[in-house]
């Protein structure tokens, strides 16, 4: 299959973590951003477990890639899957009577 047909299962994929896993066992380069955005249509928190494995590879391709947008597709995935611990620091908190 060429890569535009590809990249066209890709689309008909999104909305079906299986059908997408499946698809993903290989990661191209320059189609990272539309996996992402495939990935993050399909997400459903606590429901596709499947997807962590892929998550994990695409988040990994975009830090290497570091093309424009791949910072905000991995905070967006981030934010998706709860990978990633808060940034907001943890204060020591009185008790006053």
């Amino acid at each position: 299959m060429g890569h535009d047909g590809w990249l066209e299962s890709v689309r008909r994929a999104t909305g079906h973590a299986d059908q997408l896993v499946d698809l993903l066992a290989e990661l191209p380069g320059d189609a990272l951003q539309q996996i992402g955005d495939a990935v993050l249509a399909t997400i459903e928190p606590d429901r596709t477990p499947a997807l962590a494995g892929v998550v994990g590879l695409l988040i990994a391709g975009l830090d290497a890639r570091q093309w424009d947008g791949d910072s905000e597709l991995i905070d967006a995935l981030n934010d998706a899957t709860g990978t990633v611990a808060s940034s907001l620091t943890r204060d020591a908190v009185c008790e006053m009577y």
